[in-house]
């Protein structure tokens, strides 16, 4: 299994796509939390060869408006 890279200022990330897991390193939840919000339909996801994928600026949505972030 990889490692998987943290995200220091999503802002100016290089990538236009993040994983679960980063985002939720991100804001400071457990995947578990970013899995849920996936779940409910709070947090649109693409499926890239079976791997789950957020859109960055979907990404940072999501963490603009989470109370809990930074």
């Amino acid at each position: 299994m990889r490692q998987t890279e943290p995200i220091k200022d999503l802002k100016t990330y290089p990538k236009k796509h993040v994983t679960p897991i980063q985002l939720a390193m991100y804001v400071g939840v457990s995947r578990r939390t970013i899995y849920h919000h996936i779940d409910k339909g709070a947090l649109p996801i693409h499926r890239m060869g079976g791997i789950i994928r957020i859109r960055k600026s979907d990404a940072l949505a999501y963490a603009d408006e989470a109370p809990y972030t930074r």
